[in-house]
């Protein structure tokens, strides 16, 4: 039986294209697989300090603390970021995958958020997902409605079912659900339509508050968690009864104290291709660097001062430059001497006299030539 977790990931985009390609049944990844995926969150209003969550990310990076006020949601003064790629993994039990900040191994309430996002959350009495859960929140006196504060958008699940054009040996019915904040899910389902021949799904909306309620998957479907337990994979007919809330569940079960999988996918290449595509592709908040970071209001300021100066010496320079050439065109005009009529009506009188001396000269010259010519004749003599 080949294990769910990995214990190396493959971070750069053609050692993915090797693993995938190594699984039954996976073709060569199309080229839009690999196009990256990013959106920012923000855990205050008062500051525009972002962060972004990007798809392929190595995360890591320093952790940073959500300001403790009332603008910054009902989440003040914990951690976030810090998180890499190499620890997404969790195992099959709810509030695994936590590289730190997992001291409370039976309650996930007042963790901190490693990878940017929140955890998933299986309702209000579920090992203290119930502050993840609530349509709304009390914070500063109002409600607050915490799918629309969620990094990455509202709790979804989709549906991963097989082509089976492209997977021999792969039943129909074996088909999975993916748990996790709606822009992942976007993600996370395109890739793995090109990844691991999935069949196109639409998202639906993750509510799992009816422990009758067959549409959705339950804690005891989950196959595995990823990203401190933000994301994760389940298959109905699996049920994890140390998952089960009458079994007083911790979030630090490992595998070995999870019921075994379903012989029937238990070595399913389809399923192992799901796994590590999520595992290498999944959005993680990015590790803080200088063209991640957010402008701060010293940069602001910088940059309005600057935008005035440069624009009032802009002006300067052009007021000069024009005053400059109107000086220039005034002087030249005041160089060129000015002739007055009288002068002008002498040189025309020189040309006139100078052509016709020039005239009279030629004139002369033809008289002289005809007088030598009639000479010549008379003392011609004919015989």
């Amino acid at each position: 039986m080949i294990p769910l977790h990995f214990t190396t990931l493959l971070l750069v985009g053609l050692a993915q294209l090797d693993i995938v390609a190594a699984q039954k049944g996976c073709g060569k990844a199309q080229e839009s697989a690999v196009k990256n995926m990013r959106f920012r969150i923000s855990y205050t209003s008062s500051t525009m300090d972002t962060i972004a969550v990007s798809a392929w990310s190595g995360g890591g990076g320093p952790r940073r603390a959500i300001p403790s006020n009332a603008a910054s949601g009902p989440f003040s003064g914990r951690e976030y970021g810090g998180g890499d790629r190499h620890t997404i993994y969790g195992t099959r039990a709810y509030g695994s995958g936590y590289p730190y900040g997992a001291d409370n191994a039976n309650s996930v309430a007042g963790r901190p958020f490693p990878y940017g996002v929140w955890p998933i959350s299986w309702g209000p009495s579920y090992l203290g997902g119930g502050e993840y859960f609530s349509a709304s929140s009390s914070n500063n006196g109002g409600d607050l409605d915490l799918d629309f504060l969620r990094p990455g958008g509202p709790v979804g699940v989709v549906k991963l079912a097989p082509d089976t054009s492209h997977w021999n040996g792969v039943d129909a019915n074996e088909v999975y659900e993916m748990i996790g904040d709606r822009e992942s899910l976007m993600f996370m389902m395109a890739d793995l339509v090109d990844w691991c021949h999935a069949q196109p799904q639409l998202i639906r909306r993750f509510n799992p508050s009816a422990a009758s309620n067959n549409t959705q998957p339950q804690p005891e479907n989950v196959l595995q968690y990823y990203r401190a337990s933000s994301f994760a994979i389940a298959y109905s007919g699996y049920n994890n009864t140390f998952a089960l809330g009458s079994s007083n569940p911790t979030t630090s079960q490992s595998f070995a104290d999870s019921s075994p999988l379903p012989s029937q996918i238990a070595n399913s290449a389809f399923l192992q291709c799901i796994n590590s595509t999520i595992a290498n592709a999944l959005p993680i908040a990015d590790s803080v660097d200088t063209k991640e970071k957010g402008i701060t209001s010293g940069a602001i300021i910088g940059i309005v001062f600057g935008s005035f100066v440069g624009s009032l010496l802009i002006y300067l320079i052009g007021t000069l430059a024009w005053a400059s050439i109107a000086e220039w065109r005034e002087n030249r005009a005041e160089s060129i001497p000015m002739v007055d009529q009288e002068t002008i009506e002498r040189i025309v009188q020189e040309v006139i006299q100078e052509e016709n001396d020039q005239h009279g000269k030629k004139e002369d010259e033809n008289e002289d030539t005809a007088s030598s010519t009639h000479k010549k004749a008379e003392n011609t003599v004919y015989v």
